[in-house]
């Protein structure tokens, strides 16, 4: 289950979520490996630095069924929108679980508004 809530301002934006998982959440991968679903709770703020880019930092709690992945988090992201629609975006994360981890994404909108302020 997923629950999320957003403000955003024509400077400012804040997001909190949550990712709850229910049902059977972990499973054998194979002789050796057990896989599990991680409980993560999320704050973040951005901050519009122009109309098209935007940066952000957050803080994250997440607790797996195996416990080998609890603990606080950090990310930062910074994110641009190309086009109406269209955001490319870079991610940095750190928590002690999977120390520091660098993505990139491409996101797609369909319709609705654009996510620039």
């Amino acid at each position: 289950m997923a629950v999320n809530a957003e403000a955003v301002s024509d400077s400012w934006n804040f997001n909190a979520y949550a990712l709850i998982p229910i049902g059977d959440t972990q499973q054998d991968l194979n002789w050796f490996y057990q896989g599990g679903s991680l409980d993560t709770y999320w704050l973040d703020i951005g901050y519009f630095i122009t109309f098209e880019l935007n940066a952000s930092v957050g803080y994250y709690y997440q607790k797996g069924d195996l416990g080998s992945a609890d603990g606080l988090g950090v990310l930062g992201r910074l994110a641009y929108e190309i086009s109406n629609g269209l955001v490319a975006g870079v991610n940095i994360s750190y928590d002690e679980a999977f120390d520091t981890r660098v993505s990139a994404d491409i996101k797609v909108r369909f319709g609705g508004a654009s996510i620039s302020a």
